[in-house]
């Protein structure tokens, strides 16, 4: 085979019937060519061969096939006008099989129509012979198309089928009422052949053609003196003049219509505008600001999700770019194009992570994933719901009061690692939860560029409810000064915060709030960044089986899953390290799709025996790259608000202990990886035989081991 073209498919867009696009049924119309057309329409279309990014068009045909522009003006008419006796062929063709019974013969009608329209072909010649570059919007149709008296002396006529001599042959006898009125009319003379010049290479000595042998190749279309369509012309002029004003008041209601479908603006897709025109179209669609909502979300579109029993905004839909190469800005006007009702709308977007979300009437939430998909064919997508997230539910014990307050800092060995290092001022540890004391004494003069994601300000609150520590609390554990003879001291005394609050007074966490507080932690320069936050599941999960979570997991949150992978890998990539609470539901961790990720470190918590805590989730299986590991989650006591000093149980106190800790490895090892980070841990900790909460944390071992790495 022979490349005869190359071009980039990102600069058009793909045409597609049904759920696929077109050119990828080559072989299949290339059969069906074979079976149903002659031999020069079967050698039309050249196949499309992806290569990289590009698209490469091949024939088994040897000659060397030029674009239109390469020949003069001249013969460039003459190719135009052979292609379109071409096309009128096939399309007289398509329109027998749209027209047939056969479900099959409709749908290729509607292909061929597809596949041969000016608009998405490109003609290519050897000055002779005609091939096509086919499958994409080339908007050739002004350029290409030429009226019927131009080209109608080239159609090809099949003899056996068409023979015009002996037509009158064929005629049955009419009803005599018709015969009347067709006796008095004139017959129509055939108009007279066009002729086309072209440059002859036939010698004088050259016998002419018979009148037999050109009757088989080209004959001029003579339409016919009378048919279906002027018989019913010549009813609507009767009618017309024995109803004038009726025709008349017709005429203005029509006009009327056709003046309002003027001045409505064609829907065209993306790829069809030019630059200025999608700028203004997608200004028009989006939200003024990235990262910012075009309404606050209502409590009353949180519903319940039946499937994954997580809460979920129940009207929003979280849509994401899952190629890189895909341009944002066509995806949103695309979709926008494919939902044109007010009642969808776009009311949040985030072009740096290149997802967006989709506001739609609450009734259409069962089937909306699913028609997104159907209607986004030409883009690879992630799509999920917009979950609230919730700081883990904290487990109180009086009785634990009596034990001593750093009993958990021993058990992790953390004064041993403060012979080493307590940390460096360099580190920021970035803590993101739904909100802080700023002003408590162990924690305010640690404070680096503080951000409230809810209010998009430096303003930092708390909630006036049995929440309200939770942030203070985690913030303790992370970085507590030390030596300043008070309370209590955090795992890297001398590392920094930067605190994110991302909840309102409800101490509810959106997923999207979530996502921008990682951004910014990341784009700030934050090294650590914990998160004691998650899905909160209905109670009748917890009394599923493992295998039925299990089975959960490999059902649901794909799409969000992944979204969440990606994320962290950008955070990888910046050589931020993310540890998060495994969740306090005594499930498997993996039921919340932000938890897949073996990108970031997930703690669960245990009890005054290094023994899972009962409330803790635990790990279907132990993995020993470090992403699963445990530290002390029972009876923690840490800062509160108001300057006060509180007990809470749970693993969101266990992963800001651990976040610590990797806080002082990177104070003695500025350079090193999250893989080795987790490794370390692994490696280090204690092992917790058959518990599936992973290695028990040892900060001296780890710190030291990061030190000589």
């Amino acid at each position: 085979m022979k490349k005869h073209y190359v071009f980039d498919p990102n600069r058009y867009k793909a045409i597609s019937e049904g759920n696929a696009f077109v050119y990828l049924k080559y072989e299949a119309l290339k059969s069906f060519l074979r079976a149903n057309f002659r031999e020069e329409i079967q050698q039309l279309l050249l196949k499309p061969v992806k290569n990289n990014n590009e698209i490469e068009f091949w024939s088994e045909q040897t000659g060397s096939f030029s674009e239109l522009n390469s020949f003069d003006l001249a013969k460039q008419e003459k190719i135009i006008l052979k292609y379109n006796a071409l096309i009128y062929e096939i399309e007289q063709k398509a329109e027998q099989f749209r027209n047939g019974t056969d479900i099959d013969d409709f749908k290729w009608g509607r292909i061929l129509s597809s596949v041969f329209n000016p608009n998405c072909n490109r003609i290519l010649s050897d000055g002779e012979n005609i091939v096509v570059v086919w499958g994409w919007g080339f908007q050739n149709q002004q350029n290409y198309e030429r009226p019927f008296d131009a080209f109608s002396s080239l159609i090809f006529i099949d003899p056996v089928i068409s023979d015009i001599d002996n037509a009158e042959e064929e005629i049955d006898v009419l009803p005599p009422n018709e015969e009347e009125e067709i006796a008095e009319e004139k017959p129509i003379e055939a108009p007279e052949k066009v002729e086309i010049k072209e440059e002859s290479t036939i010698t004088e000595e050259e016998p002419a053609k018979t009148k037999e042998e050109t009757k088989k190749t080209r004959r001029p279309v003579v339409p016919p003196t009378t048919n279906g369509l002027t018989q019913i012309l010549d009813a609507f002029e009767r009618f017309a003049l024995r109803n004038k004003w009726l025709v008349v008041i017709l005429a203005i209601i029509l006009l009327l219509l056709l003046l309002k479908l003027c001045s409505q603006k064609p829907t065209l897709s993306a790829s069809d505008l030019d630059p200025i025109e999608l700028k203004e179209r997608y200004q028009e669609i989006m939200p003024p600001t990235p990262k910012v909502r075009k309404k606050p979300i209502n409590n009353k579109d949180i519903i319940e999700d039946k499937q994954t029993k997580t809460k979920v905004v129940g009207n929003l839909v979280n849509i994401a770019l899952k190629n890189k190469s895909d341009n944002f800005q066509h995806f949103a006007v695309d979709l926008k194009n494919a939902f044109p009702s007010d009642e969808y709308q776009i009311v949040y977007f985030d072009d740096e992570t290149r997802r967006l979300q989709l506001q739609f009437p609450a009734d259409q939430r069962a089937n909306i994933k699913t028609e997104i998909r159907s209607k986004m064919t030409q883009y690879k997508l992630l799509i999920w719901d917009e979950s609230i997230f919730s700081s883990t539910k904290t487990f109180n014990d009086p009785a634990s009061r009596d034990l001593q307050k750093f009993g958990p800092w021993a058990a992790l060995n953390l004064p041993a690692a403060w012979d080493i290092t307590t940390g460096d001022t360099s580190v920021i540890v970035a803590v993101i939860d739904n909100g802080f004391d700023l002003k408590h004494f162990e924690l305010k003069s640690k404070i680096v560029k503080p951000y409230n994601v809810v209010t998009d300000s430096r303003v930092i609150t708390y909630p006036n409810d049995e929440k309200g520590p939770h942030g203070t609390h985690v913030a303790g554990l992370v970085g507590a000064v030390g030596n300043n003879s008070k309370g209590i001291i955090g795992a890297a005394p001398s590392c920094r915060i930067m605190p994110i609050q991302t909840a309102g007074n409800n101490s509810q966490f959106l997923m999207s709030d979530v996502v921008d507080a990682i951004l910014y932690a990341i784009k700030n320069n934050a090294d650590v960044i914990n998160m004691s936050l998650g899905l909160q599941f209905t109670d009748d999960v917890k009394n599923m089986s493992q295998s039925q979570q299990e089975n959960m997991i490999s059902k649901f949150g794909k799409d969000e899953a992944e979204f969440w992978n990606e994320l962290f890998l950008m955070a990888e990539e910046n050589n931020v390290t993310i540890v998060t609470a495994a969740g306090n539901q005594n499930i498997i961790v993996g039921l919340d799709p932000m938890s897949r990720s073996s990108r970031s470190i997930k703690v669960a918590a245990t009890d005054n025996s290094k023994q899972k805590a009962f409330f803790s989730n635990y790990f279907s299986f132990n993995l020993n790259n470090g992403s699963c590991i445990s530290a002390p989650g029972s009876n923690i006591y840490s800062s509160a608000p108001n300057g006060g000093f509180i007990y809470e149980s749970g693993t969101s106190m266990a992963s800001p202990l651990v976040a610590g800790v990797v806080a002082l490895m990177k104070s003695v090892n500025n350079n090193i990886s999250n893989k080795n980070i987790m490794r370390i841990l692994h490696e280090t900790g204690i092992k917790t035989n058959g518990s599936k909460i992973g290695a028990f944390v040892q900060a001296n071992k780890a710190v030291l081991k990061a030190k000589n790495l």
